[in-house]
C-alpha cells in the first residue's frame, strides 16, 4: 500500500516544483516501502540518506527562485525548512549511530509534514511566483 499517492491537488502550477514534490513522494514511498517489507536498518538508513538529500536539494531550489523574484515570505518559508531539515538530519543521524528505528511514526509525520507544507505553505507562494514568470 502506498503511504502517499501524487495527484493534482498537491500541484503549486510551478512545473519544476511539482516534478520535486512527485519525487518526494517517491522517495518516502520507497522509504515506507523498505520498512513495511522488513528491510535491514541498513537498507533503510541508505534509503533514508536519499530522502534527506533529496529534501536539501528541493528546498535550496525553492529558495532560490523565492529570493531571486524577491518573494516576501521567504524567511518564514525558510524557516519551515530548516525546522524539517534540522529534524530529520538528527534523526538520520540517531538511526545511524544506532540509538533509533525507523517506524511508522517517522513515516506519518514526515508524510502529514510533506502534505501540509505543499498545501500550504508552497501554494502562498505559487500565485506570486507564477505572477513573475516563474512556471
Amino acid at each position: 500500500m502506498t503511504l502517499l499517492n501524487w495527484s493534482d491537488s498537491y500541484s503549486v502550477s510551478i512545473r519544476a516544483f511539482d516534478e520535486q514534490h512527485h519525487h518526494l513522494f517517491e522517495l518516502l514511498n520507497n522509504l515506507h516501502d523498505a520498512l513495511k517489507a522488513g528491510k535491514s536498518e541498513a537498507v533503510l538508513g541508505a534509503v533514508l540518506h536519499e530522502l534527506v538529500r533529496y529534501v536539501d536539494t528541493h528546498f535550496a531550489a525553492e529558495e532560490t527562485v523565492m529570493q531571486q523574484h524577491r518573494y516576501l515570505m521567504l524567511g518564514e518559508h525558510r524557516k519551515q525548512h530548516r525546522e524539517l531539515a534540522v529534524h530529520v538530519t538528527e534523526f538520520e543521524q540517531q538511526h545511524r549511530a544506532g540509538t533509533v528505528l525507523l517506524g511508522l511514526p517517522l513515516m506519518e509525520f514526515l508524510r502529514s509534514w510533506l502534505t501540509y507544507h505543499i498545501c500550504d505553505s508552497d501554494r502562498q507562494y505559487s500565485g506570486y511566483l507564477r505572477s513573475c514568470g516563474v512556471a
